[in-house]
């Protein structure tokens, strides 16, 4: 009875404990093994959840900044950048092409000015100097064959000559002025006496001396052609110096050392 309660009493306790002791511990184990390897395991499942959420969001986020940053950074950028390149290329262009322009067209009008303003002087003085070449030929030839005539007569057949040989003046005379087609012609003196006229060739000779018996180293002698003479219905004859005073007149001729007889009644000044 004794060994059947103590053997009862040792296998209930023996029993209790082992079925307490398995429980317990399997518990114990299964409780905090499995509970531990769990919570590691959600731990590491969050901590890796949350570590990879965190980079793909931090990724994610950082990239869409970035590129929103980036985007807008370059378009400000490129903004800035192509206003500032194109102000100052504009501005360098404007420059350079109102450089080029303004030369251009200031070379361009110069020259169309200056053809223009030469063309224009150019026909201008042109005829200016055709006119004035005119009127100067002009002048200078009345003036120069006046001068000629003079210088002619005065410098190489300076007097007619009262030869007894021939009633005509020096045939040279004659052969000259009608050589340079000479219409009238005063002589620097006559050494005829008295008043008087002769013919040579077309020219008719006429002077006023001194009266005879008298020096006649001065008088005035004309040579006139016949023409001339006929037009002015003149006489043979020079008598008183009245046509000399008149071809004198009309023909602006000045006479030097002249002395010719006149009238008192019809005396000219």
């Amino acid at each position: 009875m004794v060994r059947w309660f103590a053997g009862s009493l040792v296998r209930w306790f023996v029993g209790s404990l082992v079925r307490w002791f398995d429980g317990s511990l399997v518990r114990w184990f299964v409780g905090s093994f499995v509970g531990s390897l769990i919570r590691w395991f959600f731990s590491w499942l969050a901590g890796w959840l949350a570590g990879w959420l965190a980079g793909w969001l931090a990724g994610c986020l950082a990239g869409w900044l970035a590129g929103w940053l980036a985007g807008w950074l370059a378009g400000w950028l490129a903004g800035w950048l192509a206003g500032w390149l194109a102000g100052w290329l504009a501005g360098w262009l404007a420059g350079w092409l109102a450089g080029w322009l303004a030369g251009w067209l200031a070379g361009w009008l110069a020259g169309w000015l200056a053809g223009w303003l030469a063309g224009w002087l150019a026909g201008w003085i042109g005829w200016l100097a055709g006119w004035l070449a005119g009127w100067l030929a002009g002048w200078l030839a009345g003036w120069l064959a006046g001068w000629l005539a003079g210088w002619l007569v005065y410098g190489v057949y300076m007097t007619l000559l009262d030869r007894e040989v021939a009633d005509r003046p020096e045939r040279r005379m004659t052969l000259e002025l009608a050589k340079f087609n000479l219409d009238i012609a005063a002589l620097c003196e006559t050494r005829f006496s008295e008043s008087g006229g002769l013919n040579d060739l077309e020219y008719f000779f006429f002077w006023s001396g001194k009266p005879k018996g008298k020096s006649r180293e001065a008088g005035v002698g004309f040579a006139i052609k016949y023409r001339h003479k006929a037009d002015r219905n003149a006489t043979a004859s020079n008598s008183n110096g009245e046509l000399l005073l008149a071809l004198c007149s009309e023909f602006k001729l000045i006479v030097t050392n002249t002395m010719f007889n006149q009238k008192d009644e019809r005396k000219t000044t």
